[in-house]
C-alpha cells in the first residue's frame, strides 16, 4: 500500500486534526447546556422587560408586534452569541468552561463565514421560529435537532453542525 499523499492525515480513532484529541461527548454536552443556560437568562430579561413594558403600556395587553419583536431579538442574541464567539475564540463560554474549542477541518481559523455555516440548522429554525404558528414547527425542528446531535455526538464525536461546517470539536490545549 503506498503512503498517504503529502499533508493527508491517516485516520486515527479519537484524534482530530492535528493531533489534537477530540472532545468527549459528555465534555460537549455539558458546554451546550452552560450556553442554553446563559442564553436562557438573557432572553429571559430582555422577554420580561419588553413583556411587561408593553403590557404597561396597554393595558394588560401584548400585542402581537411585540411578541415578534422579543422573539426575533432573541433569536438575534443567541445566533450572534454562538457565531460571534466561535469565530473569534473557536468557543463560546460553554466550550472555555469544559475546555473544548472548535476547529476547521482545513486547518484554516474559524471566521465568520465558517461559524455562520456551521450553525446554519440553529439560524434558519430560530428564524422561522419567530413567526407565529409556523414557530411550532420550528420548535421541533430543534427538538428534532438535538436529539439527532446528541446521537451523532455519542455514537461518532460529531455533530450535525460539524458536517455542515466541515469541523470537530478537540480538547484546548
Amino acid at each position: 500500500m503506498p503512503p498517504p499523499a503529502p499533508g493527508y492525515q491517516t485516520y486515527q480513532p479519537g484524534v482530530g486534526l492535528g493531533g489534537a484529541e477530540l472532545a468527549e461527548p459528555a465534555m460537549r454536552l455539558l458546554a451546550r447546556f452552560i450556553d442554553g443556560i446563559l442564553i436562557f437568562v438573557v432572553t429571559l430579561i430582555i422577554g420580561l422587560v419588553f413583556g411587561v413594558g408593553s403590557a404597561i403600556a396597554n393595558d394588560g395587553d401584548v400585542g402581537v408586534g411585540t411578541s415578534i419583536l422579543v422573539g426575533l431579538l432573541t433569536a438575534l442574541i443567541g445566533i450572534a452569541y454562538e457565531v460571534v464567539m466561535t469565530s473569534q475564540r473557536g468557543q463560546t463560554l460553554g466550550k472555555m468552561a469544559v475546555g473544548i474549542r472548535i476547529v476547521r477541518l482545513d486547518g484554516q481559523a474559524l471566521d465568520l463565514q465558517s461559524a455562520a455555516t456551521r450553525y446554519s440548522p440553529s439560524i434558519a429554525l430560530g428564524l422561522i421560529g419567530i413567526l407565529p404558528i409556523i414557530g411550532l414547527l420550528a420548535s421541533l425542528g430543534s427538538f428534532i435537532l438535538a436529539i439527532v446531535n446528541i446521537v451523532m455526538v455519542f455514537s461518532s464525536k460529531e455533530s450535525v453542525y460539524d458536517k455542515v461546517g466541515k469541523t470537530q470539536v478537540v480538547k484546548a490545549r
